[in-house]
């Protein structure tokens, strides 16, 4: 016998969030990724107007066109991937520690099922001086703004030794309010990514004592403040990938794999697939339009958006259908995640 829970909103205090499951005796525990923030100033420029629907479209056509199944199919709704880190506050409440396996697919410029995908660490930096007029009396004051940008310098050449995928970007959030004042106050943003989560904390590290440094030899005094939302890297599950792979082949759709770590971002997928055999995969909606731009925004609301969602919607409930027809694949699938996992 079938049962049916929907927890409309506030799943894990996020009052964006949902989760809805469909369950039918034992079996594999499916769960369907679903996104749907957009960005602030141009709208769905990263496409999770189709992550979203393809998702739970995903999950619908599976319990409909497979109605014998045993198992759970699972949609979780994941606000806030847009830096607020939604999967990371659903993972900290054991929704995925549920599934069996997490899967969604992004829409992009190019279809490619195996991606990696960089570590993420924000941190704030503020630096304090002593305000003082800059003409008559320069040498009252202690200019934060000059020490924010020492270590603005230091920190990028810093940047340019690092790993190949490692990536530090950072910009000026205050430097003052008038040029006659020196500024009592200055603050950077910092966005450090990498392949490895140890390796990007060590470069954090570094950021703070070139701050420190810098700071100190003008008599200016620093405050860090780090997001507690890192973001994981993601490793995705091959064996999952590869079935996710066969369906797009079924579906006439064509892989254009390139490298595992070419155009790769940062997303809170990475803290799902630490928990559970997880994949990612890209759908091609357009040609060249790259996600975070205004074009990308306009190719997710035409028509062939809406074909690439479809696809991704197919290819999903496919995958779903296999792994409900022979629950064999879990113990590969597993059984990769456990070694990478002691890796």
């Amino acid at each position: 016998m079938a049962s049916a829970n929907v927890q409309p909103s506030s799943v894990a205090g996020i009052k964006t969030s949902f989760l809805a499951t469909l369950s039918r005796g034992q079996g594999p525990k499916v769960g369907f990724l679903a996104e749907y923030d957009a960005l602030p100033g141009i709208g769905h420029a990263c496409g999770h107007n189709l992550i979203g629907v393809a998702s739970s479209a995903a999950a619908i056509a599976l319990a409909k066109g497979f109605s014998n199944f045993s198992g759970t199919i699972s949609v979780v709704g994941c606000p806030a991937e847009e830096g607020g880190g939604g999967k990371i506050l659903l993972a900290k409440k054991g929704v995925f520690h549920k599934l069996d396996c997490a899967m969604m697919a992004h829409p992009d410029c190019k279809t490619e099922v195996i991606k990696k995908m960089l570590a993420l660490i924000e941190i704030d930096i503020e630096f304090f001086g002593r305000a003082s007029h800059a003409a008559a009396e320069p040498e009252k004051g202690i200019s934060a703004l000059n020490a924010a940008v020492f270590s603005y310098q230091e920190i990028l050449k810093m940047s340019r030794i690092l790993s190949r995928d490692s990536r530090v970007h950072g910009i000026f959030t205050h430097g003052g309010s008038k040029p006659n004042i020196i500024p009592p106050y200055a603050a950077l943003k910092y966005y450090v990514r990498a392949l490895d989560m140890d390796y990007a904390r060590g470069t954090i590290q570094k950021i703070k004592d070139i701050s420190l440094k810098e700071a100190k030899k003008i008599g200016a005094k620093v405050k860090f403040t780090l997001n507690p939302l890192s973001y994981e890297p993601f490793h995705p599950n091959y064996a999952l990938a590869n079935i996710f792979k066969r369906q797009l082949k079924l579906l006439n759709v064509k892989n254009e794999q390139s490298g595992e770590t070419e155009r790769i971002g940062s997303s809170d997928v990475g803290n799902v697939g630490g928990l559970v055999p997880t994949i990612h995969p890209s759908i091609k909606i357009c040609d060249n339009a790259f996600c975070h731009t205004i074009d990308f925004a306009k190719a997710a609301l035409k028509p062939r958006g809406f074909q690439g969602m479809i696809q991704a919607a197919s290819a999903l409930a496919l995958t779903g259908y296999e792994l409900f027809s022979n629950p064999g694949h879990l113990k590969k699938m597993k059984a990769e995640f456990l070694q990478r996992k002691r890796r």
